[in-house]
């Protein structure tokens, strides 16, 4: 089982504007720490879905899809 974070990120500073329309954001967690390489200062690691970010509109469809692929959400 996965761990999935479901937030909504805050707006830039660098913007005045209000923001009306601000998606939901489901992020993976890592399983595994990252591995670091010390001669070339390389950081990486085999986890590759920390790297995918979905947008969804609405909480409760971000929430309906972590369910629907066994992720629990945090």
């Amino acid at each position: 089982m996965r761990v999935a974070r479901i937030f909504r990120p805050s707006r830039s500073v660098m913007t005045s504007a209000r923001v009306s329309r601000r998606p939901w954001l489901l992020v993976f967690e890592r399983r595994v720490p990252p591995t670091i390489d010390h001669l070339i200062g390389y950081t990486g690691g085999s986890d590759t879905l920390t790297q995918v970010e979905l947008r969804f509109p609405s909480r409760d469809t971000a929430v309906a899809y972590a369910w629907m692929t066994g992720a629990a959400s945090v």
